[in-house]
C-alpha cells in the first residue's frame, strides 16, 4: 500500500506498518467532505475508545445515528459510499506519496 510504504522504512516490522496504517487512515477519514462522514466513519473504525471492541453490527448502528439514517439503509447505501470516499483518499495519497518517495527507498519495498 504506497500510502503506508512511503512512511515507513522498507525493514519494519509488521507492527511499525500498522501503526503508521492507523496514522494514515485517522489523516485521511479527516479528509472527507462532511463533518458528519467524518464522525460516522470515525466510529465505523472504531477510532474513539468508545467504539473499540465492540461489534461491527454495533459501530454501524452507531455511525448511522451520527448520520441519522436507519441502520439497513445506512448499512446498504450509505456505507459503501464512505467506504468508496475513503478509498479514493487512500488513492490519491498512495498516487502522492509515491511520487515523492526516493527511488532507493521505492527498490527497498519490492
Amino acid at each position: 500500500m504506497p500510502s503506508v510504504t512511503a512512511r515507513v522504512d522498507p525493514d519494519a516490522l509488521a507492527a511499525e506498518r500498522a501503526v503508521v496504517l492507523d496514522a494514515v487512515l485517522k489523516q485521511l477519514i479527516r479528509r472527507l467532505p462532511s463533518d458528519d462522514q467524518v464522525r460516522a466513519t470515525r466510529v465505523l473504525f472504531g477510532v474513539h475508545a468508545e467504539h473499540r471492541r465492540t461489534t461491527l453490527t454495533a459501530r454501524r448502528l452507531a455511525a448511522a445515528g451520527v448520520m441519522g439514517y436507519e441502520y439497513n439503509h445506512f448499512r446498504l447505501r450509505v456505507e459503501p459510499r464512505l467506504l468508496d470516499e475513503l478509498a479514493h483518499l487512500f488513492e490519491v495519497d498512495g498516487a502522492r506519496a509515491a511520487k515523492h518517495t526516493p527511488r532507493h527507498a521505492k527498490r527497498a519495498a519490492l
